[in-house]
């Protein structure tokens, strides 16, 4: 983790985990959702329960990929925070 990265990090944890985590997976599955919904009018590929299915899959997805960034970006943060002090 660099300076720049350090310093953003700084800032985003200090809303805490439920504000990043809502943010995030509100913003991705939505932002999904929505690509998926066009896509499927376009193509004409899946049934309305078909794509609620996908939906859910790829909600649930998310969810555990931005809960494991957040304990990396953590983890990344912490070890840059403890070699900084130490010098």
């Amino acid at each position: 983790m660099d300076e720049v990265k350090f310093q953003q990090w700084s800032q985003i944890r200090e809303h805490g985990l439920l504000f990043y985590f809502i943010r995030r997976v509100l913003l991705y599955c939505i932002i999904g959702a929505l690509v998926f919904i066009v896509l499927n009018l376009i193509t004409k590929l899946y049934s309305f329960k078909q794509i609620l299915n996908q939906i859910e899959i790829m909600s649930i997805a998310i969810t555990f990929a931005q809960l494991l960034r957040w304990f990396i970006n953590e983890k990344s943060y912490k070890a840059y925070q403890s070699s900084f002090h130490k010098n």
